[in-house]
């Protein structure tokens, strides 16, 4: 069965919305306040570790996934707190 090309976007908008929507309910539960651009920081960062996680083998060693995806996040966190 094939999936439609406006599915496959249709689901990374989805999954975008969702992890920063997800990034900002947690940020305001913990500090009590958050910045609109981090909806957007978050949302492309789960696109990037949701490649990442489609790229790597299921071999991978887990601490090796995890070091690659919190590298990822912490880059991307410097590169618009700059």
């Amino acid at each position: 069965m094939r999936v439609s090309k406006f599915k496959i976007a249709m689901r990374l908008v989805m999954f975008y919305c969702f992890a920063g929507g997800l990034y900002m309910t947690l940020e305001l539960i913990y500090r009590q306040r958050t910045d609109w651009t981090m909806f957007y920081l978050a949302g492309f960062v789960g696109l990037i570790l949701l490649g990442i996680n489609e790229w790597l083998d299921y071999e991978t060693d887990f601490i090796l996934q995890v070091f690659i995806c919190g590298s990822v996040a912490l880059l991307a966190e410097f590169i618009c707190g700059l």
